[in-house]
């Protein structure tokens, strides 16, 4: 039962990373209605294929995220909620408003990840390739960060690895990374507890063709070894009675051209049905998480706005064919409002400060993609063009 109330609460939280209208703008044209259960078996025969492919890709064809946040957090002397003789109080403390405002964008990702030689068991036989581009810009309060056309390759061949960061973007933004780590790094004296930044930590990562020898070995292959194999198998079979278990929550299609799908398109009714089976199935194992789960429905029921929320898996009996995913989820009201509905039912609320109740908190989330997987012949690896151009990089401390 327990295993039974975790899928349903992942379900209901990839529901909102993975949620939508139930206009089915991703569904590809053509599809005829199949029972779940057996579109659930074709699903595992197809992820069943996929351990006997020697060669296998991903195709990314696009990505973009936008993401946005302008909210109102009381801060200052921490708000308290205390027990009392007769319920609960809330109380906000000397506290002051602090307003957080930020946003980031990433734009025409695209990329692709390629191997052969899966089954393989000699090192020079198993190759691969990945490339990935794509631009991102952030803003924290007065802050902007703008990586606009980064790219980067990587190869493996005779198990050596060879990644190209020849793109000056890419590397400003790996040592935008690095700086901002090492600015976290401290150590801790045992003998008083006082605390010393070890900043800075790394050096600055330069651009150029780098050489990572000996990465893969013998002992690892093959790749999709017979254990592996078995674990795929296994997972798969655990998870198709998880999802015939639920399968009110999507639908399944068929094609002439002998394709499936599977349509996870949730409205915000769909979405806290299916947290309200999580929570029932919760009542009985962990009281505990009810009341969370109910508050979590009562807060996405008044304040989450579900413009988007669909993902669409193709496959065949052969393995998967594609994916796609569109997200568009929106939080707009006030501090008030979100203070009236945490405190609903909770004696001796203390009255929200002047100045509180109308603060805005608008949140805004998009993400969408779009991905083909290949295997067999359709698998094209990239080859290192110059491996002489690559060398071993000296030791970043």
């Amino acid at each position: 039962m327990k295993k039974q109330i975790t899928l349903l609460l992942v379900s209901a939280s990839f529901a909102l990373v993975g949620c939508a209208s139930t206009s089915g703008t991703l569904l590809p044209s053509g599809a005829t209605s199949l029972d779940q259960s057996a579109g659930i078996d074709h699903l595992s025969t197809a992820m069943n294929a996929l351990t006997k492919e020697d060669a296998f890709g991903v195709r990314l064809n696009s990505l973009s995220l936008s993401a946005s946040a302008d909210i109102n957090v009381p801060t200052g002397t921490t708000p308290t909620l205390y027990s009392t003789a007769t319920g609960y109080s809330v109380g906000f403390g000397e506290s002051s408003l602090a307003n957080y405002k930020g946003s980031i964008e990433l734009s025409g990702v695209k990329g692709s990840v390629m191997g052969k030689g899966l089954t393989a068991t000699a090192v020079n036989d198993v190759k691969a390739s990945a490339s990935l581009e794509g631009s991102l810009k952030a803003s924290y309060g007065s802050i902007s960060y703008d990586y606009s056309g980064m790219s980067v390759n990587a190869y493996l061949a005779s198990g050596n690895l060879y990644l190209d960061l020849t793109n000056a973007k890419t590397v400003e933004f790996i040592n935008e990374i690095l700086s901002y780590s090492a600015g976290y790094s401290t150590m801790i004296n045992p003998s008083d507890g006082t605390m010393t930044s070890l900043a800075p930590a790394i050096n600055t990562l330069a651009a150029g063709k780098y050489l990572e020898t000996g990465v893969l070995k013998a002992d690892a292959l093959p790749l999709l070894s017979e254990k592996t194999q078995k674990n795929i198998s296994d997972d798969m079979a655990s998870w198709s009675a998880n999802l015939k278990a639920n399968k009110d929550y999507f639908k399944t299609y068929s094609y002439a051209n002998g394709n499936y799908a599977i349509d996870l398109s949730l409205t915000k009714e769909t979405l806290l049905g299916l947290m309200s089976a999580a929570t029932s199935a919760a009542s009985s194992e962990a009281g505990g998480m009810t009341s969370a789960i109910s508050s979590i429905e009562r807060m996405i029921s008044k304040f989450v706005t579900i413009n988007a929320c669909q993902e669409v898996f193709v496959f065949n009996d052969k393995g998967p064919v594609s994916s796609a995913l569109n997200v568009d989820i929106a939080v707009n009201t006030t501090l008030g409002e979100i203070y009236s509905e945490a405190t609903s039912g909770v004696s001796s609320a203390e009255s929200i400060p002047d100045g509180y109740s109308s603060a805005k908190e608008a949140v805004s989330f998009k993400f969408a993609y779009n991905m083909d997987f290949l295997s067999g012949d359709n698998v094209a690896v990239s080859e290192v063009s110059d491996p002489s151009a690559y060398s071993v990089p000296s030791k970043l401390a």
